[in-house]
């Protein structure tokens, strides 16, 4: 996350210039009684009030900065970058009678023409910020041509005779200052997550009360704001981005009521088809969050981005536990895809900190609204009726399928907590397959098995949108023949050697893999755990609920359902005949789940 520039390179400038100030070629020119040249800068060799005042043409800047007391607050020693308009500009508007607008046109790093680079912020006396933009050798600020450039011996002076550059406001305050009618859903997402806190180490003491509290003579100064949500803090805890701060840039995409509305809505409505259950609360906050933090670039974007081909990461980095909290997380980073969700650029607002888009659509992405699809193969079979057994399951040469409880030892993270059991989806081959070395498969399809469903839908087809996932399954582990497995018309995994790579697929606890995806820099768990959060209590918490060990990448070619199919080209012969059906013959197939994950393309 980055600070303006002007911050960044105030210790080099005021070093640079220091010494710049002593040179030589300066020199020569103060011991003159006259302006001159110096390339594209005027030389005068006094101070900046002494120039100003021998400059009718400047006469009422030159009040203005006197009636503000800027002179009086000008150190000795110390160099600036000064804005300067003629009368003629200046008389034409109200700041000439506006002694705050003096502290708008001074800034305390005295940057030489040099020194200007495209981009760069300028923080000036009144808290706002000037920008530079440069084409050619042409300097503007504030998008204004500056026509002349003089040095005197504690200031840059610019002179701009387009216009007066009119104070502008911040990000927040533009935020603030929407329409309530068309903006107050924005505003009140991001009111939300705000807290009102007191910091006495902004206040001065000035005594206690009869309880012994602490008085404070300004504790008016005190009072802040923090974002819960959108704050954003380095790794060890020091402030890097919040959106209230000048300091910070900022591109905000703003959508109004009706389009966010819209957006959650839709995402709302896609919850029972693509998950199979109904919508609630919990998923309208999330979508929330996303749109908070999506709306968010923690850096200045142009229009020719925004509207671009390459997808925007929005503000990343770490959050607090709490208000008061010094731990500090990792937090999830939406992105923005400019093709997919559209903004306006023709009334793009300039603040004085960043870029201010408003949005014409928004979409929560697939890959926001399903978070990970998976399902234990024994709660589909124990809860399937025959019908549905014999639709959803197509055996090919594999028979009698059982399930097998505790093929590994369940365990119980928390009382909170669903007990992860790890019982098993079993069968052997047939006569068949046993005389004639036949290849074994199974084809099934997606289905979901949710145990909050009303009766009798608690079992659900699956019906996902198009696009990338991350396939992951489980298998007991160390099985003694190889297995090959397709997804939809896909072959994904030939002849793979369980005995020699089972250990990978052992349950859903293979490791957990680092792939991009929302919300994650590694994935692999479910919606809102943070096994960190669990590790006190027990050394498994790492392994609680995993997608499992990545198959492969998969793409659905269009919305709709899918099929799975697990073959064996060696088992019929591997099998042990006549052996127990019990959870040590690992000469049996042993199923345990699968599970989708979206990719970030899958947006």
């Amino acid at each position: 996350m980055k600070k303006h520039q002007s911050i960044l390179i105030l210790s080099l400038l005021s070093l640079t210039l220091a010494f710049t100030a002593c040179g030589d070629a300066w020199d020569n020119h103060y011991g003159k009684q006259t302006p001159v040249a110096d390339g594209n800068v005027e030389i005068y060799p006094g101070s900046l009030k002494e120039f100003l005042a021998s400059a009718p043409e400047f006469s009422t800047q030159h009040a203005l900065f006197a009636d503000a007391g800027i002179y009086d607050k000008m150190l000795p020693g110390q160099e600036y970058t000064i804005l300067l308009y003629p009368d003629n500009i200046l008389d034409t508007t109200s700041y000439a009678q506006d002694n705050s607008y003096a502290a708008y046109c001074i800034c305390d790093i005295a940057l030489s023409p040099a020194d200007m680079e495209e981009g760069m912020g300028i923080s000036t006396w009144y808290g706002k910020n000037l920008w530079i933009s440069l084409q050619g050798e042409q300097i503007k600020i504030n998008d204004c041509p500056v026509e002349a450039i003089t040095r005197t011996n504690n200031a840059f002076v610019y002179r701009i005779n387009e216009k007066v550059i009119p104070v502008r406001l911040s990000v927040y305050d533009v935020i603030n200052g929407l329409d309530d009618a068309r903006y107050s859903k924005f505003k009140s997402l991001i009111r939300t997550y705000e807290r009102r806190y007191f910091d006495p180490a902004k206040c001065t003491p000035a005594g206690t009360n009869e309880q012994g509290n602490t008085i404070y003579s300004d504790s008016v100064k005190g009072w802040s704001t923090k974002n819960i949500l959108m704050d954003r803090y380095s790794k060890d805890g020091q402030e890097m981005w919040n959106m209230r701060n000048e300091y910070y840039n900022s591109t905000v995409f703003i959508p109004d009521n009706d389009i966010i509305q819209a957006a959650v809505d839709t995402a709302l409505a896609r919850v029972p088809l693509w998950l199979g259950r109904t919508a609630t609360a919990a998923d309208r906050n999330k979508f929330e969050k996303w749109i908070i933090r999506a709306c968010f670039v923690d850096r200045l974007l142009n229009a020719g981005q925004v509207t671009g081909s390459e997808d925007i990461d929005c503000v990343g980095g770490y959050q607090k536990d709490s208000l008061e909290g010094k731990t500090v997380f990792e937090a999830d980073m939406a992105m923005w895809r400019p093709w997919v969700q559209k903004v306006r650029t023709g009334d793009m607002i300039s603040a004085s900190n960043g870029n201010i888009f408003f949005v014409d659509w928004l979409k929560i992405p697939n890959n926001v609204v399903i978070y990970r699809l998976k399902s234990r193969f024994y709660e589909l079979w124990n809860n399937m009726n025959q019908e549905q057994r014999d639709k959803y399951f197509r055996w090919d040469h594999w028979i009698d399928p059982m399930v097998l409880n505790d093929a590994q030892s369940s365990f119980t993270l928390s009382e909170t907590m669903p007990t992860m059991y790890y019982h098993v989806l079993t069968a052997i081959p047939d006569k068949d397959a046993r005389r004639d070395s036949l290849v074994c498969s199974v084809t099934y399809d997606g289905v979901l098995f949710n145990q909050n469903n009303p009766r009798g839908s608690q079992i659900r087809e699956c019906h996902i949108p198009a696009g990338e996932y991350y396939l992951r399954m489980g298998f007991k582990h160390s099985l003694l023949y190889s297995l090959s497995i397709q997804f939809c018309d896909t072959l994904l995994v030939e002849d793979m050697v369980m005995y020699a790579q089972g250990s990978n697929f052992h349950f859903d606890r293979g490791s957990v893999s680092v792939v991009d995806n929302y919300g994650e820099s590694s994935i692999g768990y479910p919606e809102g755990y943070n096994w960190h959060d669990w590790s006190s209590l027990s050394e498994k918490a790492q392994a609680y609920d995993t997608d499992g060990y990545p198959v492969g990448i998969v793409n659905m070619k269009e919305d709709g359902n899918f099929t799975i199919t697990i073959s064996s080209s060696d088992m019929s012969y591997l099998y042990t005949y006549g052996a127990d059906r019990n959870t040590h013959n690992i000469s049996q197939l042993m199923m345990y789940h699968w599970c989708l994950r979206p990719t970030k393309n899958n947006y």
